[in-house]
């Protein structure tokens, strides 16, 4: 897989270019394996699909060359967003380019591959992991996430059912062969005790778990989750307003789309008292079951095993790219906490919070 490898200049280019906006000014954004550029104060010089420019600007999103190759994904992608945006979720409508088509194939550098281009609407405000922490974002975040899945209940994307993805939990225990880029001996350790459990636990309930599976988000964490500050005598200065990325979305067990947002929640806070939080207010908009609650302990302790030993490793091969370190300094302190307990005890406590609510 390469990462696309493209500056501001580049960016405005390929505006220009695909998309006929002209004139304005671009803005690099933070991003995992792909690049993102939040354009803004463009004029439209040449492109019937569009009749007026979006007040709030567009993201230019360029994938990685590896998710770029499934152009059957990345059609039944934008019908997913789609779908949320029609039903009521708010979420960066796709912009169809010069040739009317929601995407094109670029290259980047002679003899390189090819890199999907798409436009998205920006949606304003500000991800909730570049805002102060507030007591009730994590019930908010779960339900945001109940919602979708709510709405994609029943939906069928045969590419996106078909996708398999390194950032699935089932393929969390394949960074194992990553190990060597975590240097603490305790830590590796852990990762290794985690990761067999998951394994046993879930192999386990296999059956609850293939019930369980249907379309999720796959990443909703603190960086695609969008908050705007709420009407003066709100309960919390800020409420969740849009969702970002569905970049990883695919087919798994609903369970794995509560634990990575509990686990991103608890590493944003800091405080593993907040995965509760989100399972209330999940609760409040689609049940949680017993069985889920049981398997919820080591299915966030995997994400945060994934998303930990993923990070260092992007680092390593990217070294300019601080963003993925974010998860480093609360994710080992979260993971550590949280497993450090005796099996049952966070389990009990959730299981007693979700029922008051």
């Amino acid at each position: 897989m390469e990462c696309p490898s493209l500056d501001v200049q580049a960016a405005l280019a390929l505006a220009v270019r695909l998309y006929g906006l002209s004139g304005g000014t671009a803005k690099a954004l933070d991003g995992y394996d792909d690049r993102n550029f939040w354009l803004q104060n463009h004029e439209v010089a040449d492109n019937p699909s569009l009749t007026e420019v979006a007040a709030a600007g567009y993201t230019l999103k360029v994938t990685n060359s590896l998710d770029s190759r499934n152009l059957a994904f990345l059609e039944e992608q934008t019908l997913l967003i789609l779908h949320l945006a029609d039903h009521g979720m708010n979420c960066p409508r796709p912009v169809r380019n010069k040739d009317g088509k929601i995407y094109s194939i670029e290259q980047l550098r002679e003899g390189g591959p090819g890199h999907a281009v798409r436009l998205f609407e920006f949606i304003p405000g500000e991800t909730l992991g570049k805002v102060p922490w507030q007591p009730d974002f994590a019930d908010q975040a779960g339900r945001e996430l109940a919602r979708i899945h709510n709405v994609v209940d029943g939906v069928d994307f045969p590419a996106v059912k078909s996708r398999t993805t390194e950032w699935s939990l089932w393929e969390a225990p394949r960074v194992l062969k990553y190990a060597s880029y975590v240097v603490d001996e305790s830590r590796r350790a852990l990762v290794q005790e985690v990761l067999e459990a998951f394994q046993r636990d879930t192999g386990a309930q296999a059956e609850f778990l293939r019930g369980d599976s249907g379309l999720i988000h796959g990443d909703f964490n603190q960086f695609n989750i969008v908050v705007a500050r709420a009407a003066e005598g709100a309960p919390s200065p800020y409420s969740v307003t849009g969702v970002l990325d569905l970049g990883d979305c695919h087919c798994a067990p609903r369970l794995f789309d509560v634990a990575l947002t509990a686990a991103y929640m608890a590493i944003t806070s800091g405080d593993v008292q907040d995965i509760a939080g989100v399972l209330v207010g999940y609760s409040r908009e689609r049940p949680l079951t017993h069985v889920a609650l049981d398997l919820l302990k080591v299915c966030i302790c995997t994400r945060l095993c994934q998303s930990l030993v993923m990070g260092l490793r992007a680092h390593a091969l990217e070294p300019q790219n601080t963003y993925v370190l974010d998860t480093q300094k609360n994710g080992w302190p979260v993971l550590q906490a949280l497993w450090k307990e005796p099996k049952g005890k966070y389990e009990q406590e959730w299981k007693q919070k979700v029922q008051i609510a």
